[in-house]
């Protein structure tokens, strides 16, 4: 409702607007529990254990348990609306008396679940949500690597059976890339740097127990100095490799060169002397130019003996031959 209110111009506006407030508030309620964990907790009035660790146990203890909570959870909506899928389609069956009717493909497709808007944000947040806590608690939980690596196949597979076989087939529309959310990948990408950074100046030995003030510069310049690096990787790297972009430059070039050359031409025809020049150019595209009306008598040759009541051959003959009444062969 708040998308419509906005009234974008476009439903590409519209998707984009509508996927940012949406996952924003999904982000905030799946990442900010962890990060009270790490940062908060330790200046609250509950404290952390004292020990070397602090709350990191507890926060990678509550990490693990998410992932496999997650895991479950997945799985267990895929396999009920499998089992759904499948009791309706055994009711159905059962209920048709003949039981010797083939349903064709497009009578499947219609009662199939649409692959809605809703449906794809869902399956693309749990995506991003994936990489969001792979990229940001690698330091305190190494094995989330292999965590996110499992869930992810299973997912994977899960998601690409459903949509095969108990969701509509999608209408194909192009695309270019995958639109707002490589720019939500791309925040997700410099958060996960300076959470990091937070969890190995802040809360980690051997830098935990150092002043204040030194742990701040320390986070400053470490976080530049990894910014930086992703800068020139990206910059070295980038998405569109240098030959493609070569060549696309020449394409436009040949383009710019074509509609120049046509202006050009397009403007040296409406010249006066070019003017005067078609003006004086005369096509004779009368029937007479291809010999396919007769002559009148007046401009006939003389006739020959015995060739009164033979129409006279134009086989061989010049148009202009034939508009004079020439008698040349």
């Amino acid at each position: 409702r708040l998308g419509n209110l906005e009234k974008h111009r476009t439903p590409a506006q519209w998707n984009r607007a509508w996927v940012q407030k949406v996952f924003l508030v999904r982000f905030f309620n799946n990442l900010y529990p962890f990060l009270y964990i790490g940062f908060i907790k330790q200046f609250s009035y509950q404290g952390c254990p004292d020990t070397s660790a602090g709350c990191l146990d507890e926060l990678q203890r509550y990490l693990f348990t998410y992932f496999v909570t997650r895991l479950i959870v997945h799985l267990g909506s895929d396999m009920f609306l499998v089992i759904l899928a499948r009791s309706q389609l055994k009711a159905e069956t059962q209920a048709n008396p003949s039981g010797e009717r083939v349903n064709m493909h497009l009578q499947i497709q219609a009662k199939s679940q649409e692959y809605d808007i809703i449906m794809k944000v869902d399956d693309w947040t749990e995506n991003v949500l994936t990489f969001l806590f792979l990229t940001c608690f690698n330091v305190v939980l190494p094995v989330i690597a292999l965590l996110a690596l499992l869930t992810t196949m299973l997912e994977a597979r899960c998601l690409a059976h459903r949509n095969c076989c108990f969701l509509r087939r999608p209408v194909p529309r192009g695309a270019e890339g995958i639109g707002e959310w490589q720019q939500l990948l791309e925040t997700v990408e410099f958060l996960a740097v300076l959470i990091n950074v937070g969890f190995a100046v802040f809360t980690m030995r051997p830098m935990k127990d150092l002043p204040v003030a030194h742990k701040v510069v320390i986070f400053v310049f470490i976080e530049h100095v990894i910014l930086f690096l992703k800068h020139l990787i990206k910059e070295k790297f980038p998405s569109t490799p240098p030959d493609v972009e070569d060549l696309n430059q020449g394409n436009e070039e040949i383009l710019r060169m074509v509609a120049a050359t046509f202006e050009k031409h397009k403007t040296q025809l409406t010249q006066p002397k070019l003017m005067k020049q078609m003006s004086v150019i005369s096509v004779d595209i009368s029937p007479t130019s291809f010999g396919g009306r007769r002559p009148s008598r007046a401009m006939l040759p003389p006739a020959s003996p015995g060739s009164e009541g033979r129409r006279p051959s134009t086989l061989g003959r010049s148009p202009a031959s034939l508009s004079r009444g020439s008698t040349s062969p």
